[in-house]
């Protein structure tokens, strides 16, 4: 999740990122467009909104890739077109041209965007585990039915899949283990009664206090922090357990 606070007379950007844990299969599943590719030109544009009463502008930067596997979406195109704010203040995600990536794209007003707080990363010795859950995936895609099992690292999840869509029950886990979510999903998208959890740390700080100390011996694994019923991806109702 991306916050973007912009406050005018000068136009001031403030970009902030809200991660409860670290990158798993859920991510995959709620993102639309995601592929690998090299970028081959970068070029900048200047956006003005001359419609709000507050007028204001910014740049952005129209970055193409020349593709190399399409994981999610997509339909494989030689090149991508991606934008991106010119400033990482905006949330702006810094490509270098000639450089290899992994895209998180998502699309507005029928243009594809990526932030810093999509998951896009240069391939490098610190994208490994990133691209293992994305071949994984993309292997799985081509199974009519595929049990996807796993507790390690980015790949963590239970559940089916087929071709790649989300079926039936499926149990999600915080990196450094205990549940995050469970429920069931519908034509892969989220449906009846969800469960999400404190992570193990947040749990043992809601029973002892901030000041208990906190490692990987002092945890509580699945405490329910809230309650969401959905119907087809859409929330119906939520109910929170905890108060914050």
């Amino acid at each position: 999740m991306c916050m973007l606070l912009t406050l005018t007379t000068s136009t001031i950007w403030a970009c902030s990122c809200f991660f409860r844990d670290a990158l798993d299969i859920t991510d995959v599943f709620e993102s639309e467009l995601i592929f690998s590719g090299t970028v081959e030109s970068i070029t900048t544009e200047k956006i003005e909104d001359k419609a709000s009463t507050a007028h204001f502008s910014f740049e952005n930067k129209r970055v193409t890739l020349r593709t190399d596997r399409f994981y999610k979406g997509g339909d494989n195109e030689p090149e991508m077109t991606i934008l991106t704010a010119a400033q990482g203040s905006a949330c702006g995600f810094n490509f270098e041209a000639g450089q290899s990536y992994i895209v998180w794209a998502y699309q507005y007003k029928g243009k594809w965007h990526t932030t810093i707080c999509d998951h896009t990363a240069r391939i490098s010795s610190k994208s490994k585990k990133q691209e293992a859950l994305l071949r994984r995936y993309w292997k799985a895609k081509k199974k009519a039915r595929k049990k996807w099992k796993s507790r390690k690292d980015f790949i963590r999840g239970s559940g089916m899949l087929s071709e790649g869509v989300p079926l039936g029950y499926w149990e999600h886990y915080y990196l450094k283990g205990g549940l995050k979510s469970t429920g069931d999903y519908k034509n892969g998208k989220k449906h009846g009664i969800w469960k999400y959890y404190l992570s193990p740390s947040d749990a043992y700080r809601r029973f002892y206090g901030s000041t208990g100390m906190v490692d990987d011996k002092n945890t509580i694994e699945d405490v329910v922090e809230k309650i969401v019923e959905y119907n087809n991806g859409e929330t119906v109702r939520e109910v929170n357990l905890w108060k914050h």
